[in-house]
């Protein structure tokens, strides 16, 4: 998964969303890029590095699945795209930030380069 590329999807998605299960999904989303970020936040030595891992794969295929559905969703009108938009994108913004300090951060420590380089590199490619 490609954090900037889905904050570009995740933006474009709440342009083109519609109706209450385009809101719910792209809450869902936003959701799971909050908990991608609240598992980095806890990863501080070797141990939390490896105890976070699987958690990751999960949220990251449950990001690629959510990520599927709004592409088989239809486009909406044009209030509505702005609608989303204002309610939905700061949140996302927000998120995708969180996960890029915490990438980055990670990226400079022996234990995130030993246990979860794939894992962060997939985040941030």
């Amino acid at each position: 998964m490609r954090i900037a590329l889905t904050l570009i999807i995740t933006a474009a998605f709440l342009l083109s969303s519609c109706g209450n299960a385009h809101e719910k999904l792209g809450n869902k989303m936003i959701g799971k890029l909050n908990k991608i970020a609240d598992v980095l936040e806890d990863v501080d030595d070797e141990e939390s590095a490896e105890d976070a891992r699987e958690k990751l794969e999960k949220l990251i295929e449950d990001v690629e699945e959510i990520q599927e559905q709004m592409n088989d969703m239809d486009d909406p009108d044009e209030d509505l795209r702005r609608k989303l938009k204002k309610e939905l994108e700061p949140e996302a913004k927000k998120a995708v930030g969180r996960i890029q300090r915490q990438v980055a951060g990670l990226l400079t420590t022996d234990y995130g380069q030993k246990e979860l380089p794939d894992i962060l590199n997939q985040l941030l490619d």
